[in-house]
Protein backbone atom coordinates (compact mmCIF):
# COMPACT_ATOMS: atom_id res chain seq x y z
CA UNK A 1 0.00 0.00 0.00
CA UNK A 2 1.17 3.49 -0.76
CA UNK A 3 -1.76 5.52 0.54
CA UNK A 4 -1.76 6.88 4.11
CA UNK A 5 -2.75 4.18 6.60
CA UNK A 6 -4.02 4.30 10.16
CA UNK A 7 -3.81 0.99 12.05
CA UNK A 8 -6.07 0.99 15.12
CA UNK A 9 -6.35 -1.79 17.67
CA UNK A 10 -7.62 -2.04 21.23
CA UNK A 11 -4.85 -2.89 23.68
CA UNK A 12 -7.10 -5.53 25.28
CA UNK A 13 -8.07 -7.10 21.93
CA UNK A 14 -8.74 -10.77 22.62
CA UNK A 15 -8.08 -11.71 18.98
CA UNK A 16 -5.09 -9.54 18.09
CA UNK A 17 -1.71 -8.59 19.47
CA UNK A 18 0.43 -5.46 19.33
CA UNK A 19 2.83 -7.48 17.16
CA UNK A 20 0.17 -7.56 14.44
CA UNK A 21 -0.04 -3.77 14.45
CA UNK A 22 3.74 -3.55 14.16
CA UNK A 23 3.80 -6.13 11.34
CA UNK A 24 1.15 -4.28 9.34
CA UNK A 25 2.89 -0.93 9.79
CA UNK A 26 6.19 -2.44 8.68
CA UNK A 27 4.82 -3.77 5.40
CA UNK A 28 3.36 -0.64 3.83
CA UNK A 29 5.19 1.75 1.54
CA UNK A 30 3.24 4.91 2.34
CA UNK A 31 2.90 6.92 5.53
CA UNK A 32 1.51 4.96 8.47
CA UNK A 33 0.34 5.78 11.99
CA UNK A 34 -0.55 3.25 14.63
CA UNK A 35 -2.87 3.57 17.60
CA UNK A 36 -3.03 0.97 20.36
CA UNK A 37 -5.99 2.16 22.41
CA UNK A 38 -5.78 1.37 26.15
CA UNK A 39 -8.68 -0.36 27.85
CA UNK A 40 -10.41 -1.33 24.60
CA UNK A 41 -10.92 -4.74 23.05
CA UNK A 42 -11.68 -6.12 19.60
CA UNK A 43 -14.25 -3.47 18.64
CA UNK A 44 -12.75 -0.14 19.76
CA UNK A 45 -14.96 1.78 17.32
CA UNK A 46 -17.99 0.58 19.28
CA UNK A 47 -16.50 0.57 22.76
CA UNK A 48 -15.24 4.17 22.73
CA UNK A 49 -17.26 6.17 20.24
CA UNK A 50 -15.98 9.47 21.63
CA UNK A 51 -12.30 8.83 20.77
Amino acid sequence: MQCPLLVVQGAADEYGTPAQVTAIAGQVAGPVRTALLPGLGHTPHRQARSW
